[in-house]
């Protein structure tokens, strides 16, 4: 989600821009990303669920909830971690996105 969708979905709930309101417009980016993040991890464990004991389908249902979770990354954490040099933790990287979102990256 970029600012101007979180400004027009803003406007859609509330009736209203929060456009000229920094600190509110800061604080709504913040706000949807903890949602999207929260909401990652819900769909993420639903599929984590969904595992049966086979090997193989257990390894895919895996891959597709570290897929979901790898949505919440930034391009830099994406290719730290292809390149080895990031274990794909979720501590470590919500540490990493904390660092991010203050630097003003969109995650």
């Amino acid at each position: 989600m970029n600012r101007e969708e979180i400004i027009l979905m803003y406007e859609k709930a509330n009736g209203w821009s929060p456009e000229g309101f920094d600190n509110t417009v800061k604080e709504l980016e913040r706000f949807a990303a903890l949602v999207a993040a929260a909401e990652r991890e819900a769909c993420a464990k639903t599929v984590e669920n969904h595992r049966v004991g086979w090997a193989d389908e257990d390894m895919e249902l895996n891959d597709i909830a570290a897929e979901i979770r790898a949505r919440g990354l930034t391009s830099l954490q994406r290719q730290l971690i292809d390149a080895g040099a990031l274990a794909s933790d979720p501590a470590g990287l919500k540490t990493m996105n904390r660092e991010a979102e203050q630097n003003g990256e969109e995650l």
